[in-house]
């Protein structure tokens, strides 16, 4: 007798039925087969790893191990390594733009406030170019700059001084400490820093540019910890402490906040000079990045 198709049940009800039975005998022949697989494999099946997007990810000549001896080569003596050995300390220098709205100030004090060591300056009428030789020539090894809201985000410059490099950020999702269920409130520790996922030499470049902004002498009796996540070219901050319900128990995370949200736009190998100066990278939509599984970080 020939099998019967669901189109050709007239019935409706009797239709949804039919269908309902044969999605439940494929689920249980997937069943079988699966417990028939872990029975020849000795009682024990693999587990599969999840798919996603990150799984896909398309091969990239860029990609580094972490413990590439070439790339740590170069980092022990780019622009950042007196940073992160310890050498020197982090200074930043936080501005905006010429002519701030009033949003932008709670974000600069919450930046001022996980940052160590920032302080705020205003604009006035000088070009970041002056900002740059200024504060080059005062001891801060950082600017800082806040755009104005386009779009509905933010942008953020951030420039290693007095040489650079200079990356541009877009800034979006802002959410201060208060408007976070649960915040606390930093206390003055230097927190420890996690840097996640940078895997390209781009990436771990633009990481230790965003990295150095933090001193790397942590004062683990504070607890705190800034993260700095990449996935899938969106660099999630957080900022959290540890807490320890008991001595000796589990610990949980309370959040401190700011969190945001970063999108590199472009990446200048010297100081502040996009007009003249020379990029290590930039973005152009369907040319850098041409498929939902390519990452440039």
């Amino acid at each position: 007798m020939p099998a019967i198709k669901p189109n050709e049940v007239k019935n409706k009800s009797k239709r949804t039925q039919f269908l309902t039975r044969e999605r439940e005998e494929k689920a249980a022949s997937r069943k079988r087969r699966r417990e028939g697989e872990a029975a020849a494999a000795g009682g024990t099946r693999p587990k599969q790893a999840p798919r996603t997007v990150e799984g896909a990810r398309t091969a990239d000549s860029t990609l580094v191990a972490p413990n590439d001896a070439e790339v740590l080569a170069e980092e022990a003596d780019d622009e950042f390594s007196r940073i992160y050995s310890g050498a020197e300390a982090p200074k930043v220098m936080v501005t905006t733009s010429m002519k701030p709205t009033a949003g932008v100030y709670p974000i600069i004090g919450a930046l001022l406030d996980v940052v160590p060591r920032a302080f705020y300056y205003r604009r006035q009428k000088f070009s970041l170019a002056q900002i740059s030789g200024w504060a080059a020539g005062k001891g801060f090894t950082h600017l800082v700059v806040l755009g104005e809201p386009r779009h509905r985000a933010f942008s953020l410059v951030v420039s290693r001084l007095p040489g650079g490099p200079t990356g541009c950020f877009k800034f979006s999702s802002p959410q201060l400490p208060e408007q976070i269920a649960g915040f606390g409130r930093r206390t003055e520790h230097a927190p420890e820093l996690l840097l996640n996922n940078f895997s390209t030499r781009l990436g771990r470049r633009v990481g230790r540019l965003l990295g150095s902004l933090f001193p790397h002498k942590p004062d683990f009796e504070g607890r705190q910890v800034v993260t700095i996540h990449n996935q899938r070219d969106f660099i999630f901050f957080r900022h959290h402490r540890y807490v320890f319900e008991e001595e000796g128990g589990k610990a949980r995370l309370q959040e401190l906040g700011p969190r945001f949200t970063l999108k590199t736009r472009w990446l200048l190998a010297g100081a502040f000079n996009p007009r003249e100066g020379e990029y290590e990278w930039i973005h152009k939509k369907g040319e850098t990045v041409d498929t939902k599984k390519t990452f440039a970080l």
